[in-house]
């Protein structure tokens, strides 16, 4: 479950990153469903995806010694024809210095984008399905691969799909259409409508939920460090419970921008207390309903059989699809299932606001507002970005097998959705539509110059003693500042150290990241942070600091969250230092800093020992992404 932003991150989701196009100069072709078929990969149709991917390295290692640079793939389609849609001037050069036509007429563009999205198609494998809205009408369906393995049911426009994080648009409609009918204001604090959630100490408008700036800690991260698996049965009221037992916030609401599906839950919760009625109930009253969206619907008992509803799969480690779980119902975050047919209905509706208003989608696309005035791309329930610089409203979604993303450029009137039952770069297949049929409307793409190396800046060993250093960049993840004579040197956690080369007196170049980090020095001269990544980075320690822990046998023993309701054993084994659990079994701990570790479960990122006056350890916080400070207390001291 992913967000523009987290998938150009993840998702990037999302990042954040999150983080998705010749105009229809023809006459649009007729709405058809195509039907696919494997092929190998022909050297027509590899020169015209190196050009797709906008690969100029491969382009000449193809050209001109075994391929005609004017060689043609599927409907029609030339490198340069690839180029030019894609608005990468530099190629387009390329290919014409090197005998590109420019007039050999380019096919039509729903022939492109078939043939584009159906590049990996496999008629025995899972696939997707795909839609084009232009004007406000479908102007293309395009389907491939099998909806469900075991019986070789193949893939249409009536498949059913599990949306996963695309339902939340539909959730940040209900509540914008509650605020647009006067029952209640984005600014009212959720306490008001959910007064047993525990009071932080400050108050959670309706539109931190809403744009993911509350600060709870994320669902299901917290859930498997509480002793869950994903593929457990996890419904909303186990996710409701979660949610009111919080007792932490990731950060002041208001102050970060960090995506949780939990403030959905609670949104969803938000439409329940505030009509009297089931979210379910409610969504297909006031929503399914008057988009006639008849064959999807809102799955709050994940036992419940859906007629034509795909089968999720995950690639597995042996190279086989496996079949993924699909054992909860998510309500809020997730929890819409639909068919790319009933989807062309939503799209269609965000740009006539038949259903809603006006009113409404002016809430909805309100970007939000951090406390320092600073607006961020996420509004409600839709990533409000640009693609070459168009605006680009979307948002992606998944889980349990499925990938799905809807995307919509309002100055352009086009939409483009695609839901996938497997996994794919479904972020890439947008802008590769987008690039399609948007092409020539779309500012170019940059040309890369060669980067020169900066010349190399002499600056005092005073000044660069100032830096030295640890540095902590994220959760056990630390960069330690040295000097070696003239010359600043970076050791990354459980990485070589390296030379970091000025760029200014201030501003160095990380170039295993190929970054830049920037001191901070205050009017005193000190230094105690830099920027990196867009984060502000605080320093820990003042000089070099030893990286290994000394592993402790006072770090062993039982530590127990009361806000999770679990308990996890610290050993020394082998000379190793591990976390147990009764149920996910055992972790390798790795030192990053001194008492800082990170372990081999994803939802225990970092491990940092928690030491009061005395220097006897009291207990460990646990960090991860998107839910941060779990703490747990010693309870065998």
């Amino acid at each position: 479950m992913f967000s523009n932003s987290q998938n150009q991150s993840q998702f990037s989701i999302h990042s954040a990153t999150l983080l998705l196009i010749i105009l229809l100069t023809f006459i649009s072709a007729p709405l058809s469903e195509n039907t696919c078929f494997a092929k190998t990969q022909s050297q027509a149709e590899e020169l015209v995806f190196a050009s797709w991917d906008q690969n100029l390295e491969q382009i000449k290692s193809l050209i001109p010694d075994s391929v005609d640079v004017n060689t043609q793939a599927g409907p029609g389609l030339t490198a340069y024809h690839c180029a030019k849609l894609r608005g990468n001037i530099d190629i387009q050069d390329w290919l014409l210095e090197n005998g590109a036509k420019s007039d050999i007429k380019m096919p039509e563009r729903n022939e492109i984008a078939d043939f584009i999205f159906k590049r990996n198609a496999d008629p025995d494998a899972p696939g997707g399905v795909l839609a084009i809205v232009r004007d406000g009408t479908v102007i293309l369906k395009s389907c491939y691969g099998l909806a469900n393995l075991e019986h070789a049911v193949p893939i249409t426009s009536t498949t059913v799909f599990k949306l996963a994080s695309v339902s939340k648009q539909f959730t940040a409609f209900a509540v914008c259409m509650l605020a647009q009918q006067g029952k209640i204001s984005l600014d009212d604090d959720i306490h008001k409508y959910i007064p047993e959630l525990y009071d932080f100490g400050y108050p959670i408008k309706i539109r931190h939920l809403l744009n993911h700036t509350a600060g709870f800690r994320d669902t299901m991260g917290s859930l498997c460090l509480a002793g869950w698996n994903l593929d457990d049965v996890i419904t909303y009221d186990h996710l409701l419970t979660f949610a009111l037992n919080q007792k932490g916030l990731n950060f002041e609401p208001g102050s970060e921008h960090l995506y949780s599906n939990t403030g959905y839950v609670l949104l969803a919760e938000l439409v329940q207390r505030v009509t009297g009625e089931t979210y379910r109930a409610w969504g297909e009253t006031h929503i399914l309903e008057p988009l006639q969206m008849t064959s999807s619907l809102i799955r709050d008992d994940y036992t419940e059989l859906i007629p034509g509803k795909a089968y999720g799969y995950n690639n597995g480690r042996d190279g086989k699809f496996h079949a993924a779980s699909d054992n909860y119902a998510m309500l809020g975050p997730s929890g819409f299932y639909s068919t790319i047919e009933d989807m062309t209905q939503w799209v269609i509706n965000l740009e006539t606001h038949e259903v809603g208003g006006q009113g409404v989608f002016d809430l909805m696309f309100q970007k939000g507002v951090l406390n320092n005035g600073e607006q961020i791309s996420y509004a409600s329930g839709l990533d409000i970005t640009e693609h070459r610089g168009a605006t680009n409203i979307g948002h992606g979604g998944g889980g349990a097998g499925f990938l799905t993303y809807i995307m919509y450029f309002p100055e352009h009137h086009f939409s483009a959705i695609v839901l996938y039952n497997y996994n794919t770069d479904v972020y890439r297949t947008m802008t590769d539509m987008a690039d399609i049929y948007l092409g020539d409307q779309l500012t170019v793409r940059e040309i890369k110059e060669p980067v020169e190396e900066a010349p190399q800046i002499h600056i005092a060993e005073e000044l660069l003693d100032r830096y030295i250093g640890t540095y902590k960049v994220f959760p056990a993840f630390y960069i330690t500042i040295s000097r070696d004579g003239d010359q600043l040197m970076a050791l990354e956690t459980n990485k070589e150290i390296c030379q970091i080369q000025a760029i200014s007196e201030t501003e160095f170049r990380l170039a295993s990241w190929n970054q830049n980090l920037k001191f901070n020095v205050d009017e005193s001269g000190d230094v105690a942070e830099f920027s990196f990544l867009g984060r502000t980075c605080p320093k820990v320690e003042e000089g070099p600091a030893p990286i290994m822990s000394s592993l402790s046998e006072d770090l062993t023993g039982s530590y127990y969250c009361e806000e999770l309701d679990v308990r996890y054993t610290i050993a020394i084994e082998d000379g190793r230092l591990v976390a147990k659990h009764r149920r996910h079994g055992t972790a390798n701990l790795t030192a990053a800093w001194k008492e800082n570790f990170r372990s081999d479960w994803w939802f225990m990122r970092s491990v940092e020992f928690n030491r009061d006056e005395h220097g006897i350890v009291v207990g460990l916080t646990v960090n991860q992404w998107q839910s941060r400070n779990h703490r747990f207390v010693k309870v065998n001291n």
